[in-house]
């Protein structure tokens, strides 16, 4: 199925997307990260981007979270993503989003951190600096759309574009 599948939507130019159930392997003497999935390794082969999802419902803090009354006291969901294979950028690239049951999911999840990460802001202690010496103070305080849009959004783009690529060169074969 999937040999003629992957060639028929090749020919068409449509991503074909699979769901599949995982599990731990419980004969393993260690764990790993990433986990088995049933149905055979036919999709490890053909796949190009293999996404592994982890949920972890998260309860509300405090009476003042508006909550929907199906959902039980939760206010939403801590998503996990995993690329255990991918052949456009390096794999093993590991996010976190936060999923509002109420609101949706936050369109800058995860990119506050991975702005720390690439040193596009500091962190020193519990307050933040900009690398040229700007002082922000807390992250409640600063942080707002205008900030993504204008700081964050821009440094993570050069940065992505530069760390995250195969190929050294900067001309495109064609």
């Amino acid at each position: 199925l999937l040999r003629t599948l992957t060639l028929k939507a090749g020919q068409a130019g449509v991503t074909v997307l699979i769901s599949n159930h995982t599990y731990s392997d419980p004969v393993a003497l260690y764990p790993s990260l990433i986990k088995n999935q049933s149905g055979g390794s036919g999709p490890l082969y053909m796949a190009s981007v293999i996404v592994q999802l982890a949920k972890k419902n998260e309860k509300s803090e405090s009476d003042k979270d508006e909550i929907l009354p199906e959902a039980r006291n939760y206010s939403g969901a801590t998503l996990r993503a995993l690329t255990t294979k991918n052949r456009f950028v390096p794999p093993f690239l590991e996010t976190s989003l936060y999923l509002n049951f109420l609101n949706g999911l936050d369109k800058y999840s995860g990119l506050f951190d991975m702005a720390v990460n690439h040193g596009i802001i500091l962190q020193t202690g519990s307050t933040y600096t900009m690398p040229d010496g700007t002082k922000l103070g807390y992250k409640k305080n600063f942080i707002n759309e205008k900030f993504y849009e204008d700081v964050i959004l821009p440094g993570l783009e050069k940065i992505m574009a530069d760390k995250y690529k195969y190929s050294s060169s900067s001309e495109v074969k064609e």
